[in-house]
């Protein structure tokens, strides 16, 4: 870990899935690291603020990711937990996946007719 005095900043969405996952990954590096200090960047992505139009209608997933990406780009946050879904199929010059949590069970999920 950095030995840096300053808070490290994790960036995010502000969706309540967004923030639930992301203070998740707060509180487990704080278990490892415990004598840093984290903030959190809640941020508008683009499809936030465009709800109203079609995802396939709006420039696709990348709405939800370029705001995130571009907060590390600029060195405004240290590091960002963007669903992975909503992350764009080719990876942005200068960002890694770095790593991903522990899924939870995947047979957690609702399946019905189209109707």
């Amino acid at each position: 870990m950095r030995r840096s005095l300053r808070p490290l900043i994790i960036a995010s969405r502000r969706s309540r899935l967004a923030r639930i996952q992301t203070e998740w990954v707060g509180q487990a590096l704080k278990r490892l690291h415990p004598k840093v200090h984290i903030e959190f960047r809640w941020i508008e992505s683009e499809g936030d603020q465009r709800a109203d139009v079609a995802l396939a209608d709006s420039g696709g997933k990348g709405l939800f990711a370029k705001a995130i990406e571009r907060e590390l780009l600029d060195q405004r946050a240290d590091l960002a937990v963007p669903s992975l879904k909503a992350l764009p199929a080719r990876g942005t010059r200068g960002l890694i996946v770095a790593a991903t949590p522990t899924r939870e069970d995947p047979r957690d999920c609702l399946i019905a007719p189209n109707n």
